[in-house]
């Protein structure tokens, strides 16, 4: 394989361009006046990534009320991008828990643990 070498003036180099990275950049773009170089081992949007696809969940229950709070904060942000762009990044569906109750919490917290937060 041939060597490349080309040489970039940047404020700002991210490595990575999953959803982190891509939001990084954005943010970035839109707050502060920065030569942004983002950089991309493969296609962007990438199918190997873990945020690709329609098939994912934007996850709005925890029994963490941090982490409750932290989603609310987050949602509006996606929402205002929805508006800024006149896109649809955000689909709301239905989700169904099924099995006995159960008072432990586990790491993905618990039912009675997300009424008392949310």
């Amino acid at each position: 394989m041939a060597e490349t070498t080309a040489y970039f003036n940047a404020d700002v180099v991210i490595i990575g361009g999953g959803i982190a990275g891509l939001a990084t950049a954005y943010y970035l773009s839109q707050k502060q006046h920065l030569q942004i170089i983002l950089l991309e081992k493969d296609s962007i949007p990438n199918p190997n990534n873990s945020s690709y696809g329609d098939e994912r969940m934007y996850r709005r229950m925890y029994s963490n009320e941090y982490l409750s709070e932290l989603q609310e904060e987050s949602l509006k942000e996606w929402e205002m991008l929805e508006a800024q762009h006149d896109c649809q990044l955000l689909r709301q569906n239905g989700l169904l828990f099924y099995g006995e109750a159960w008072d432990e919490e586990t790491i993905e917290g618990s039912i009675p643990g997300a009424r008392r937060v949310m």
